[in-house]
């Protein structure tokens, strides 16, 4: 009896026969060999994404006060009861909140993330792919672009693999690591 596809596998889905061995080449991410171009798109929906979900998270906070963009201020509240105070780098780039959580650097000990302007859709990203959106408590602002974008050069590596987790295999990270982050830092996405 010869037995559809679409009979086999009603969801649309194929599930694979985890009772037979997998070749290496059924292992390997079929990814590996998409250009530039294509990639931009997949990156463009998994950001966008991302921000939309980070935005839904955020709380305002009238009494916060600041200068805003350009000139905002951060500063994390641990569980441990420690202020982690962030400001913006112009000669970085790095914001005041990315310059707080370089700081505490462990997502476990933030309580609470207060920032005197709502955060630029490049920090939004990445305190979304963090879990850290739900904690993020902003000044009320219009503003959504941000001034220029750093992250240390040393953490780079680490930031693309948050960023392109279950989109970008590692092969494709490593061979497009200039083109990612700079698509990320230009805000070429668009949100």
């Amino acid at each position: 009896m010869v037995v559809s596809a679409r009979q086999r596998y009603p969801s649309g889905r194929f599930e694979h026969d985890k009772s037979k061995p997998q070749s290496k080449m059924d292992r390997q991410p079929r990814t590996r060999n998409r250009s530039w171009d294509a990639l931009q798109p997949v990156l463009t929906n998994r950001w966008s994404s991302l921000f939309s979900a980070a935005l839904e998270k955020w709380k305002e906070d009238q009494s916060l006060v600041g200068q805003g963009e350009g000139n905002c201020s951060a500063k994390i509240d641990t569980k441990s009861g420690v202020e982690v105070v962030g400001c913006f780098h112009a000669d970085t780039g790095i914001h005041a909140e990315i310059d707080a959580w370089l700081k505490v650097g462990d997502t476990s000990k933030v309580k609470k993330i207060n920032i005197s302007s709502a955060p630029c859709p490049r920090c939004a990203v990445v305190f979304e792919c963090l879990g850290l959106s739900a904690k993020v408590y902003h000044r009320p602002s219009s503003s959504r672009g941000g001034p220029s974008w750093g992250y240390p050069e040393a953490q780079r590596v680490e930031l693309l693999t948050l960023l392109c987790a279950g989109v970008l295999s590692g092969s494709e990270i490593d061979k497009y690591q200039d083109q990612i982050y700079n698509y990320f830092v230009g805000l070429a996405w668009k949100p």
